[in-house]
């Protein structure tokens, strides 16, 4: 797990607005240096791997398409969140409905 700590240091390493975008297999997708640092990789090691990446990875610095990826990303964010939370209310409701059965069981 990577702490805080360690993803804000490796995100300050990051050319200001920088994206990778990758072809593969028909497919372009993008992150942000940001994405990457939250994994705790710093812009040193990106640069290896695109080196290592055979020309499928591009590096950009680039304001426009570095604002749309990150709002996608946090987009992601956002859902994977808001999933968790339901399945915990789910339980939570599927709790009381037992609470509420055992209750009743009870009174009779």
């Amino acid at each position: 797990m990577v702490t805080t700590e360690e993803i804000e240091k490796a995100k300050q390493t990051f050319p200001k607005f920088t994206v990778y975008v990758c072809c593969r297999g028909g497919e372009t997708t993008a992150k942000t240096g940001e994405w990457y640092a939250g994994f705790g990789k710093d812009y040193n090691c990106c640069t290896e791997a695109l080196k290592k990446a055979n020309g499928e990875f591009k590096e950009r610095q680039d304001e426009d398409l570095f604002n749309i990826v990150r709002k996608q990303e946090l987009r992601k964010e956002e859902k994977t969140d808001l999933s968790d939370l339901l399945d915990r209310l789910r339980d939570i409701g599927n709790e009381i409905d037992n609470l509420l059965n055992d209750y009743n069981d009870y009174e009779d």
